[in-house]
């Protein structure tokens, strides 16, 4: 069991509802056991005890991110890392050294970021410019948004994919002019390669979560919700089992809700290590890859596309409901949103069992429909720091229909329930990041650029809320974890006193101290 903290001396931000001031917090045996003045929580230490002077800093709940995809943020560790790109020129610098550091180089290389959107030119980018410099092995990796695929010539054999084979249903083979596959698949067609793409052996796997949650310490976060495969919910769950110290949410994708439902498996099965918290459906794409479904047509035409029809969706949402399951579905286009709404709405009027449904995303909504989004209850996962480069891009891709793009205050101002993540690794996953471009709205979160839609800005308060009681509401998972309040699990992290800071604090801003159910996981403090 955890020796008891007492913890004094500074700033506690509870997180509760119209909290008075408090002096001081003690854990007991991995819980929050006492809340108060100084004199009267100090009398409650019952056995060894570790004092810990706050000296002014910040006590607060530990953060909860309610989106990932976290078992390629696990995965980085091996992968390519493209994200710092700006040219094609760079893309093949960074490819040239991770080849020159990798020796012998792995049966299958992985990796992500590239991103078309923001390269002066795309001459040359192909399959072929993969193929020269890695002719031997073959290479997949995920655009920014990871709603495509760029490919070499042998992960394209690899997956049977040549000249004669069809899109697959909700996915594109893009072509090059005279009909032979380019090297890019889109939205569902990148799954044909992850079928055959070999994984890293799980104890390698293993060493790499170690990793990756110890770096999530020092950024504050006690746990993640991730939308990822059945293959990375077993994987998570055999590292709860091995005692790690994180909290994993986990949205399995719905290709498995029959499978789930024949188990009996409900949404929120499990506890606050591991719990399964609903289906994951994806209804349109991305702005980056103009596949978000819009009202408004895209410059070069189009207006999105659906990744599975309405008619479908609404089946999908229907038959988990029915079995207990809620869903999270991702809808970024103002048409998708509108529809997943509405499905949300028929399966609350038809189930009305208490499930907790979500939308992910939900970077674009038509005023008229906040009222309806109201109604159906739903909760609205959220990720601020897509506007570092959305700020950029959804002016041009969408035009007048920006303006309703990332409604912050717009949601809190009329009671819709939201909660921050970061969709990592398609951003960074650090949480501070998210907090400023909440407050800020400003491109690539540079102080110098001006604020994107400064009327949707929100407070520090209502940022942190969204990362701490607000995100345990995404999985259900409020009574327990969220806030500091007697009876809850002990998740902790002290700050620097950002009280009189700019918001600029919150860009180098790192967790002084973590603490994990009662027990401290990290600490930089003298």
């Amino acid at each position: 069991m955890n020796n008891e903290l007492f913890f004094h001396g500074g700033k506690i931000l509870t997180m509760e509802p119209d909290a008075k001031p408090v002096e001081s917090v003690l854990v007991h045996g991995g819980a929050i056991e006492a809340v108060g003045d100084k004199i009267d929580v100090e009398r409650k230490i019952t056995g060894k005890c570790e004092k810990i002077d706050l000296k002014g800093r910040v006590l607060m709940p530990a953060m909860i991110d309610t989106h990932t995809h976290f078992y390629n943020v696990v995965r980085m560790k091996f992968d390519v890392d493209l994200d710092s790109a700006r040219s094609l020129d760079e893309v093949e610098a960074i490819l040239k050294s991770w080849r020159e550091a990798h020796d012998p180089l792995p049966e299958w290389i992985g990796g992500s970021g590239w991103d078309r959107n923001i390269y002066p030119s795309l001459e040359g980018f192909d399959r072929g410019m993969l193929d020269r410099l890695f002719p031997d092995t073959p290479v997949t990796l995920k655009s920014k948004d990871l709603h495509s695929l760029w490919c070499n010539t042998l992960a394209l054999r690899a997956a049977g994919i040549e000249r004669g084979t069809p899109d697959p249903p909700g996915g594109r083979i893009e072509r090059d002019a005279s009909g032979e596959p380019n090297g890019f698949l889109s939205e569902k067609a990148w799954k044909l390669i992850e079928q055959v793409r070999p994984d890293y052996d799980h104890d390698t796997m293993l060493e790499a979560a170690d990793e990756t949650i110890r770096e999530m310490w020092k950024l504050g976060l006690s746990g993640v919700n991730f939308m990822d495969s059945q293959k990375a919910g077993q994987f998570f769950r055999s590292c709860v089992e091995r005692g790690y110290k994180f909290r994993f949410f986990w949205h399995f994708p719905y290709a498995i809700t029959d499978e789930m439902i024949e188990k009996g498996i409900r949404s929120y099965t499990g506890d606050e290590w591991f719990k399964i918290c609903g289906q994951k459906l994806f209804f349109d794409g991305s702005i980056g890859s103009q596949t978000a479904k819009m009202y408004r047509s895209y410059p070069g035409g189009g207006r999105g596309v659906y990744i599975v029809e309405p008619d479908e969706l609404d089946e999908l949402v229907a038959k988990a409901a029915k079995h207990g399951i809620a869903s999270s579905i991702h809808a970024i286009g103002d048409e998708a949103v509108h529809r997943v709404i509405q499905a949300l709405l028929k399966a609350k009027r038809s189930f009305d069992s208490g499930l907790f449904h979500r939308i992910e995303h939900l970077q674009c909504i038509e005023r008229s429909d906040i009222p309806l989004l109201k109604e159906s209850g739903v909760y609205c996962a959220m990720q601020p720091v897509h506007i570092k480069m959305d700020a950029g891009t959804t002016d041009h891709y969408w035009g007048e229909a920006a303006k309703n793009a990332y409604l912050f205050r717009t949601l809190l101002d009329n009671g819709i329930p939201i909660g921050f993540g970061s969709d990592a690794p398609v951003e960074s996953i650090n949480p501070f990041e998210c907090v400023y471009a909440a407050l800020q709205r400003k491109f690539r979160n540079d102080p110098k650029n001006p604020s994107w839609y400064p009327e949707e800005r929100i407070t520090v308060k209502e940022a942190l809320r969204a990362f701490t009681i607000d995100a345990a509401r995404g999985s259900c998972s409020e009574k327990a974890l969220g806030s500091i309040k007697p009876g809850k699990r002990a998740d902790l992290i002290v700050l620097d006193d950002f009280s009189k800071k700019p918001d600029e604090f919150w860009l180098d801003a790192r967790s002084r101290m973590t603490v994990i159910d009662g027990g401290i996981v990290h600490c930089d403090i003298d």
